[in-house]
């Protein structure tokens, strides 16, 4: 039997397809003149900035980092460690590989690909999570995503690697949706933490990690962005990241994961809608064919669990 859901759940939904779908246009618009890393890293500054005063707000805490109780530190060093993994795999390499992709493909495009991210968690969880196993419906699925994937990188797409540098870009964008979906299998292995907690300290995990690879290899302190840049990033880290979060961890408790996974379907198309108003880009045969092949995978691996719900 479906669950009723509130309005007010359903406007916090609506919020959240509409950050996380616009933050393939507001990245666009900050990688055109500010560096991919560097834009990492104040996303992540900024996204913290809300993350951890939310926290506190809510009544929780970081695990401690040391404790002189063996059993208490034991399992504050469980959850640290899956931090790391899921602050590295969930946000500093996706977030990464998306920003230099998109200095060179639409951002319509990357939306498409990150479409890709439940699927990969899919197969992942046939394999590590228990109760998770693949049946026919999933594999229908990840066969149509698979095959979108292909299709919206291009028929062409091995003739492409000695020609163009689009194709390398396409495939770190489609490598941050993998991404993505590890992040998803190892957060869900994680030890018990309150969802605040775990997305705070992921979010820390991942800015100490990013701050000094942009220091490195980017030179923050010589870029000059422009003042759109500028205004696109601070509304990516504070709105489409950091507010985001809080929204989508007050869902999860409040109306559960099914109902958040909805938006699998949403993110591509406002992403692409996005694109279309703003940066009047133009999308091909290819790419609505893929658009339709990778939402129709979605939804087939979703099916059951949707009835359920």
């Amino acid at each position: 039997m479906a669950t009723e859901r509130t309005a007010t759940e359903w406007a916090l939904f609506a919020t959240l397809v509409v950050l996380w779908g616009s933050a393939f246009l507001m990245i666009k618009l900050t990688v055109d003149t500010i560096p991919p890393l560097t834009a990492v890293a104040f996303r992540l500054i900024l996204a913290l900035a809300v993350l951890y005063p939310a926290m506190r707000f809510s009544g929780q805490k970081l695990p401690p980092l040391f404790t002189l109780n063996a059993d208490t530190q034991h399992i504050a060093r469980r959850q640290w460690i899956y931090l790391a993994l899921v602050g590295i795999t969930g946000n500093a390499l996706p977030f990464s590989l998306i920003m230099w992709g998109q200095t060179e493909i639409d951002s319509s495009l990357a939306g498409i690909f990150i479409a890709f991210a439940p699927l990969t968690t899919l197969v992942l969880a046939h394999f590590f999570l228990p109760g998770e196993t693949m049946n026919k419906a999933k594999a229908l699925g990840f066969g149509l995503g698979f095959l979108g994937i292909v299709v919206l990188l291009g028929p062409g797409m091995v003739n492409q690697f000695d020609k163009s540098n689009d194709l390398f870009h396409q495939l770190a964008v489609f490598g941050g949706a993998l991404s993505y979906g590890v992040s998803i299998v190892m957060a869900r292995k994680m030890p018990v933490l309150h969802p605040m907690s775990a997305g705070t300290g992921l979010t820390l995990v991942a800015m100490l990690l990013m701050i000094p690879l942009a220091i490195f290899f980017e030179r923050p302190w010589s870029v000059e962005p422009s003042g759109l840049s500028l205004l696109m990033l601070c509304l990516l880290g504070v709105f489409s990241t950091g507010i985001a979060n809080v929204l989508f961890f007050f869902l999860i408790n409040s109306a559960g994961a099914t109902f958040v996974s909805l938006s699998n379907y949403l993110l591509p198309m406002w992403a692409v809608l996005m694109g279309a108003i703003f940066l009047s880009e133009r999308l091909s045969f290819n790419t609505l064919a893929a658009l339709t092949l990778i939402l129709m995978g979605v939804g087939l691996s979703q099916l059951r669990a949707t009835t359920k719900t």
